[in-house]
């Protein structure tokens, strides 16, 4: 979104900057969105290095995204929500008049939209030293506020609650990515997410995980399917990458052998059109309203399996 909404005849939060949840002319931003389309421009632009700038997103677009991203921080918990800040108390979900969705009357902060933000805020910082620079001491405040809600919001057996998917594993991959981006990798928190995925793997070498979970808040095992099992390599090789092994050298071996099972399970599973076949519901709103992402079985094992790459070479 290219320009700020005027707000003459109604009340919204600034979008200039933004990516919505859809098209652009949907025009209401969303953190997560704008924090993946960052990610996503980022990457863009070191594919296609040899580009002529006048085809890059400018500096000025990508700082107005940044700008944006930082208005979302909740200032009671430094969490980050979802269209919104949070302007009320729970008290109001007393006048919640949905049958299917919980938590709708107040935006609060969760975990898969604070590390979105954390994500791409640390890849806007790599890009070059002006934007490693760009209002930096306060990027410094919030990231760290960030971090500690993140903490916060992590179980004791390493888990993280997933609100927009199914649901732990869901939940704990956005865990681990904000840990690791902030070079935390080498940390308690990874370690027992680590410990918490390994011991989730089924005995075919595949992660599943109901949509019982999110309505229930405790793991609820499913039957392997490539959805939890791409987010589940995912976390286990960026913890690898980031070091966890060197936090807690036990970790090795249990780590790499469950991401060679789950590779297998990705390869064996694999249809002849280079497809996976969807496992149970995997999307989720507001606790118990599922939603089926196609595009889901399809592109995380894909990434997954790229990314295993690099480590089943050593």
């Amino acid at each position: 979104v290219s320009t700020q909404s005027t707000g003459d005849y109604y009340y919204r939060h600034p979008s200039k900057g933004a990516w919505p949840f859809s098209t652009r002319a949907h025009g209401w931003p969303i953190s997560d969105c704008t924090s993946e389309g960052l990610k996503g421009a980022l990457a863009c632009e070191v594919i296609g290095a040899e580009a002529s700038s006048d085809t890059l997103i400018s500096d000025r677009r990508l700082q107005d995204a940044i700008d944006i991203i930082m208005t979302y921080q909740n200032g009671d918990d430094g969490g980050f929500p979802t269209y919104e800040l949070k302007r009320a108390g729970e008290w109001l979900e007393q006048l919640n008049p949905a049958e299917c969705f919980a938590r709708i009357m107040v935006d609060y902060s969760y975990c898969e939209l604070t590390s979105a933000c954390i994500q791409a805020i640390c890849a806007f910082r790599r890009r070059n030293e002006q934007c490693a620079a760009y209002r930096r001491t306060e990027l410094d405040e919030r990231l760290a506020r960030a971090l500690q809600f993140m903490k916060i919001r992590q179980r004791d057996d390493g888990s993280a609650y997933g609100s927009w998917a199914v649901c732990f594993t869901y939940g704990t991959w956005f865990a681990v990515e904000a840990f690791c981006s902030l070079g935390q990798a080498r940390s308690d928190n990874v370690a027992r997410a680590v410990r918490f995925l390994v011991d989730k793997q089924r005995d075919d070498g595949g992660w599943g995980e109901s949509w019982l979970a999110c309505l229930l808040g405790e793991y609820y095992d499913a039957a392997s399917a490539p959805e939890c099992t791409g987010w589940a390599l995912l976390s286990l090789v960026h913890a690898y990458e980031g070091g966890v092994v060197d936090f807690d050298a036990s970790l090795e071996e249990p780590l790499r052998l469950a991401v060679h099972r789950g590779v297998r399970w990705c390869i064996e599973n694999q249809l002849p059109n280079g497809d996976w076949e969807m496992g149970p519901i995997c999307g989720m709103f507001n606790g118990s309203a599922t939603i089926n992402y196609s595009v889901y079985s399809k592109a995380f094992p894909t990434w997954a399996l790229a990314e295993a790459a690099r480590i089943m070479k050593e």
